[in-house]
């Protein structure tokens, strides 16, 4: 009995072990893993070893255009559908599993939108924008718009993923004629959670904040007017082709939605109020949100509600009127000889 008892046990064991490395074996050649929540694990899409630098450069200027609108769902629950070419730029798999593998380490700023926090993904620095659930028109139009194709550029603030963590609403895109759904489930005790946008960091912070704590000589100056007028010189600039991009005109340029890169040239940021320009149809592309920009940077056409919304040029000169106030902003923490240019309010 004890014999047949031992030899019971031993079947039993390498029945379980032979179960248990087909299971290793199955889940090593899956090419996803997704969990309950429809999020991508963390390691799948992903090659070990690759930098943000790496899958940025491999997929930077490819993507089609997409054209999207805003739906709410609040009487029917809609299925997740993933898509990994729908949107330019990284894959939404792997958008969304950079985003599940980023750890939150402090907040660096404040505003009206939400919160901005500094996170680590891989040893790397990252910003996340984090919106709160109100703001859902304002995250999808940043999102939008930074997925255009061609948009990347030294002088904007580079795009890396968008997340959302769970919000009770959905988003439906028409990419060449087909539906793409991307559903949101609210959490257990009802409450909307957040919508993240993740870019590059940088780690002096805003233009204003860096001003406000350092003065700049002229080089120094100049090289800061120089790479802000980059970006919006190539955001203002319509790209012509298969993978043209279209004219954007930013709509809130200011001191605060411009970033100081380590070597001193300047990054600008906060495309939720951009507008884009469709030269075939001779149509702007104005958000669907009522919010407008800050009333210091705003040309007096903006504020007197004169400008004429139906003609791009507009929204370009307006641009060129918040930059010239940026650029004034420099030239007063400019240190000549040993002086500031204090000049007057």
């Amino acid at each position: 009995m004890v014999t047949l008892a031992i030899a019971g046990a031993i079947i039993c064991f390498t029945l379980n072990y032979r179960r248990k490395l087909k299971q290793s074996t199955s889940n090593k050649r899956r090419p996803f893993n997704i969990d309950a929540e429809g999020s991508v694990a963390s390691r799948d899409p992903l090659i070990p070893g690759q930098t943000l630098r790496d899958l940025i450069d491999t997929t930077s200027g490819s993507g089609m255009s997409l054209q999207c609108t805003s739906m709410h769902w609040s009487d029917r629950l809609v299925t997740n559908q993933l898509y990994t070419n729908c949107l330019p730029g990284l894959p939404l798999l792997v958008q969304r599993s950079i985003a599940r593998q980023i750890q939150l380490l402090e907040i660096i700023g404040k505003g009206r939108f939400g919160e901005v926090w500094k996170g680590r993904w891989r040893g790397e620095s990252v910003a996340v924008k984090i919106f709160s659930s109100r703001d859902e028109q304002s995250w999808f139009r940043e999102v939008e718009i930074y997925q255009t194709v061609m948009l990347r550029n030294d002088s904007i603030l580079g795009f890396i993923a968008a997340d959302n963590k769970g919000i009770g609403r959905g988003q439906m895109c028409c990419f060449n004629n087909r539906l793409i759904i991307f559903c949101f489930c609210s959490t257990d005790n009802g409450t909307w959670t957040q919508l993240w946008l993740i870019t590059d960091y940088h780690e002096r912070g805003s233009l204003f904040d860096y001003l406000s704590k350092n003065t700049v000589d002229i080089a120094g100056m100049l090289k800061m007017a120089a790479s802000i007028a980059n970006g919006l010189a190539h955001l203002h600039m319509e790209i012509l082709g298969t993978q043209g991009k279209p004219a954007i005109a930013h709509r809130d340029l200011k001191s605060k939605n411009i970033l100081v890169k380590s070597m001193g040239t300047c990054a600008i940021a906060d495309l939720g109020l951009a507008v884009r320009y469709d030269s075939a149809n001779n149509s702007v592309d104005i958000p669907p949100n009522t919010r407008v920009g800050t009333k210091r940077y705003l040309a007096p056409e903006v504020l007197d509600e004169t400008i004429s919304i139906h003609h791009f040029d507009s929204f370009k000169r307006a641009d060129i009127y918040s930059f010239g106030l940026c650029i004034w902003e420099i030239a007063r923490r400019c240190n000549v000889g040993g002086k500031l240019a204090l000049l007057a309010h």
